[in-house]
């Protein structure tokens, strides 16, 4: 829709496609954030791989 000349949208800063016309701002405040999550499928079985991601995101979700 920015793209369009209809709308202004707020976007992580990874999203930003520096080869459309549209003027970027970036934002600086303490108090923006966001949530991210991960999505599993219930019943699901992981690698070690997975299982060792998964461990490290709980980990960090604990201490924060």
């Amino acid at each position: 829709m920015v793209a369009a000349g209809v709308g202004v949208s707020l976007v992580p800063e990874m999203a930003v496609d520096r080869s459309v016309r549209c003027g970027y701002v970036r934002i600086s405040d303490a108090q923006a954030s966001r949530t991210i999550v991960a999505a599993v499928l219930r019943g699901r079985s992981f690698n070690r791989v997975q299982q060792a991601f998964l461990k490290h995101v709980r980990a960090a979700h604990a201490g924060a």
